[in-house]
């Protein structure tokens, strides 16, 4: 493990990060065959961590509550088609609901990347130390009924044949381009990974269960699908769901073949205070 651009490291706007994935050439290539050994993986694993671990977040109306870094990646993925063989994502959450989900990650020329999608209802603050690396200024998303479904069973098993259910009624196509000179991108139907990645309750505030399933391309996750079981104030109870971008490509998504979702590419498109971003650590890991 070394330090490539500093301890403190600069603060890099989309464009920058744009050029350092153009400058790492075809990073879409296959990986080379030689698989890591365990020590090697597990030093990476705890490095992707590292790289996360101190960077502090906070919600705007309440700067002295931080949002807690879950202890664990909510998932361990490898991408054939952009040939990177290791990534993470990490996630904060508010409560226990998600709030941003990130991914770790390096291009095939090991430059490291931090893929960051907000989910937060409200504004809210990363820095590292004092430094301030993303202050989005708009929504991650709206949760939306979910029309249609049975209401939410009463038992946590019950419920998550429900979540299973409900979640394959949806499909996800991903607009990916392999190297960024491509002119036309290539459309991926992408997987939808069975089991939620994180599954969590706020009874306190009228959320009765929820579930986080990934699409994926490979085992990466494009899109992450959340869905909530929800009882209101007069005891009517509901199926929400929310999807997640967790890619610069264009993305798709249906629900029984009907386009419910759609989100254009946004490569070099995003800044600090978008919803979506892209930063570097300020540490990189050379095998």
């Amino acid at each position: 493990m070394r330090t490539r651009f500093g301890h403190k490291g600069p603060r890099f706007g989309a464009a920058a990060v744009a050029i350092l994935w153009l400058l790492s050439g075809a990073w879409g290539d296959e990986p080379d065959d030689k698989e890591p050994d365990d020590k090697v993986s597990a030093e990476r694993l705890e490095f992707m961590l590292d790289t996360v671990r101190d960077l502090q977040v906070a919600p705007n109306e309440h700067p002295m509550d931080r949002w807690p870094l879950f202890a664990q990646p909510i998932l361990r993925w490898t991408n054939p088609v952009a040939g990177i063989r290791d990534g993470i994502v990490v996630m904060w959450t508010d409560g226990r609901r998600p709030a941003i989900l990130a991914q770790v990650l390096p291009t095939k020329d090991n430059f490291w990347i931090h893929e960051c999608q907000a989910l937060a209802s409200g504004q809210f603050v990363m820095r590292d130390g004092q430094r301030v690396l993303w202050e989005p200024r708009e929504k991650g998303g709206e949760f939306r009924v979910l029309e249609g479904a049975a209401a939410p069973a009463a038992t946590a098993a019950k419920r998550l044949i429900q979540m299973r259910s409900l979640a394959r009624e949806f499909t996800a196509f991903d607009d990916f381009r392999i190297h960024h000179a491509d002119k036309e991108a290539t459309r991926h139907e992408l997987r939808l990974m069975a089991n939620p990645v994180y599954r969590y309750e706020m009874p306190e505030q009228g959320l009765m269960d929820g579930g986080v399933f990934p699409f994926v391309l490979g085992t990466d996750p494009e899109v992450f699908l959340l869905l909530e079981a929800r009882r209101d104030s007069a005891g009517e109870q509901s199926w929400e769901y929310l999807l997640a971008p967790m890619t610069c490509w264009g993305l798709e998504v249906k629900h029984r073949d009907k386009t419910v979702w759609t989100m254009p590419e946004r490569f070099g498109k995003h800044s600090t205070r978008d919803a979506y971003h892209i930063m570097l650590p300020s540490k990189s890991f050379d095998r």
